[in-house]
């Protein structure tokens, strides 16, 4: 065991995003195949620990940038974060201090990230910082460009290496936001180059334009810290003591992280985010070495793992959130404790038994975070359900008490499979029980004009209610005619996407064919703000194309407008149609 605290303590907060951050994504990944399956061997003293990787011999120390390796590799080199992964292991945890939250991060699904830290309020930007924004920016919007002008096809195998660089820049640069959208691009590359069967043509432009919308604002104007975003999640106090009620568990696997996602429910009615979420994930790597696990099971000083306490109602003393995400901070502590009871009026109140109020109520949400997309939903009748082999996916169908029916889906993938049974035992229980009051908890969101429901628990005890009292509100009354137009409105989107694909996959050197009738269909619908887009972006196009100068950068910011006006045109007529096809 190593015996420098030090040492341990900077060890112990080296978790994945800690240890990118010192090197990159790429650097990181090698160093846990040079760790994996590796025995440290180390000599230790006052102030450092020497050990090799390899050929390589390094001298750890704290703070870890401050490490040394014979390789020629200037700064941290994957020789040091292989030590760091190995020497962790040989952390005694009853001798290194304990930090006040545990390292986690966030992806798809909210993550707990080591904090302990106060909301800091947003501080103008130096002159040298804007600076170097703008430059990074600058750099980073080129890169795309450059990828626009050649096209996927012509993109060399190691184009996403280019990528990876420009994150390595915005994270210098402490552009947190940028970097995340950046090294997206760069995976999702390198998915092509790969040819593997996860790259989506159609996702990877939707993150294109996105990133350049969002390089080019940072090259405009003065970005506050905010617009940059964070490394780290933030949390803020939660003012008095938060009582709060489990409500479910689910196992998930998220990248290079699997583990458990934990569910409750926040019993204080005045609150407007009454749904909230700890996630227990751990790296995939550390199962590989010895069953070391990183961090401790046991949070606010419960002295036992959280899945012990899932049948507990809580009360929690300097409680700390982030959105709706629970931190396991050191400081929080369960105050008093009771059997949970989820016949009570609190849960009850949340039940929906409308799917039109599920879709106007998340319509209206204003993250989009799982916790912001939760609901109970109780169904009057089970339609029908089956495993598509397919598609791979559970489907059911509900149908509310008004007639509305809304799907039930769960994709099947090797992490699932659990979760796939469970479904299946549920919908023959409510099959064999159509006379049986269910609630399903289960994240709501809009997908090719359906309202979607991703199924997380079932419960079969819950006491009936009083219906809710909801009426739809007079604008969704005539929601035929707006779902036709809604319709035709996304089959025109369909066809300006499809023509942005073109121009990724081939290149801005390639003829874009049928722009004028394109151009008059977007006209014809009266879409003055789409048709100056489109045009400003066909025209960059062939500029390009019949002239010496480079266009590329003029075409990608063109194409980022267009992009983010069907985007927000179809966020927009989504509750049309999910409340037009949920008619039975």
């Amino acid at each position: 065991m190593i015996k420098n605290n030090t040492i341990a303590a900077e060890l112990a907060r080296a978790d994945e995003g800690y240890l990118t951050a010192l090197a990159n994504k790429g650097l990181y990944k090698r160093a846990l195949k040079d760790a994996e399956g590796g025995t440290p061997i180390f000599f230790e003293y006052d102030d450092r620990i020497e050990m090799s990787i390899g050929q390589e011999s390094c001298v750890i120390k704290a703070p870890l940038d401050s490490s040394e390796c014979t390789c020629p590799a200037r700064g941290v080199c994957r020789h040091i974060l292989a030590a760091a992964l190995l020497l962790k292991m040989q952390i005694d945890p009853n001798t290194v201090p304990a930090a006040d939250e545990a390292p986690m991060e966030q992806k798809e699904q909210p993550r707990n990230e080591p904090a302990g830290e106060q909301p800091q309020p947003d501080k103008p930007i130096s002159k040298k910082e804007l600076a170097k924004v703008r430059e990074t920016a600058s750099i980073c919007l080129s890169q795309m460009a450059g990828l626009l002008k050649q096209g996927l096809v012509r993109a060399s195998d190691s184009a996403d290496d280019g990528f990876e660089i420009a994150a390595v820049r915005c994270h210098a640069a402490k552009m947190a936001n940028a970097e995340r959208a950046v090294r997206e691009l760069g995976s999702r590359l390198n998915d092509f180059t790969r040819r593997r069967a996860a790259f989506d043509e159609r996702v990877f432009m939707h993150r294109l334009c996105e990133a350049a919308a969002q390089l080019s604002s940072l090259c405009e104007g003065e970005p506050s810290p905010s617009q940059l975003g964070s490394f780290k999640k933030t949390y803020e106090d939660y003012k008095g003591t938060l009582d709060i009620l489990p409500i479910g568990t689910r196992s998930i696997t998220e990248g290079d992280y699997k583990g458990a996602v934990y569910y409750f429910l926040n019993l204080d009615e005045s609150k407007e985010q009454r749904f909230l979420s700890y996630a227990d994930l751990r790296p995939d790597f550390y199962d590989s070495v010895g069953g070391f696990k990183r961090g401790s099971p046991e949070i606010w000083g419960a002295g036992v793992h959280l899945k012990r306490l899932m049948k507990s109602r809580m009360s929690l003393v300097n409680a700390k959130l982030s959105g709706g995400s629970l931190s396991s901070s050191s400081k929080t502590v369960i105050a008093a404790q009771s059997k949970a009871n989820l016949n009570c009026s609190e849960f009850r109140k949340l039940i929906y038994n409308d799917l039109r109020e599920i879709a106007i109520d998340l319509s209206k949400r204003k993250t989009h975070d799982e916790t912001s997309q939760l609901f109970l939903f109780h169904p009057e009748s089970l339609l029908c359900w089956e495993f598509d082999d397919n598609t791979q996916s559970f489907e059911a169908q509900l149908r509310d008490e008004g007639g509305n029916i809304a799907r039930l889906l769960a994709k099947y993938t090797a992490n699932t499979r659990e979760l796939i049974e469970q479904l299946e035992a549920h919908a023959r229980h409510m099959t064999d029980h159509p006379d049986g009051h269910f609630v399903w908890l289960v994240s709501a969101y809009f997908e090719d004009g359906e309202l979607i429901l991703f199924p997380i628990e079932m419960y079969d005890f819950i006491i009936p209610l009083e219906q809710r009292d909801f009426t739809l509100p007079p604008e969704y009354e005539g929601i035929d005619r707006q779902a036709i137009y809604a319709d035709r409105l996304g089959e025109l989107f369909d066809e300006v996407e499809a023509k942005l694909c073109d121009a990724v996959r081939s290149g801005i050197g390639a003829s874009l064919t049928d722009t004028d009738k394109l151009l008059q269909l977007t006209r014809d619908y009266g879409l003055a703000s789409l048709y100056t887009f489109l045009e400003g972006f066909f025209r960059a196009v062939e500029s390009h194309r019949h002239s010496m100068q480079d266009k590329s950068l003029e075409a990608l910011r063109s194409m980022s407008r267009v992009y983010a006006y069907i985007s927000l045109a179809r966020e927009r007529l989504a509750l049309i149609l999910a409340l037009y096809n949920m008619r039975g």
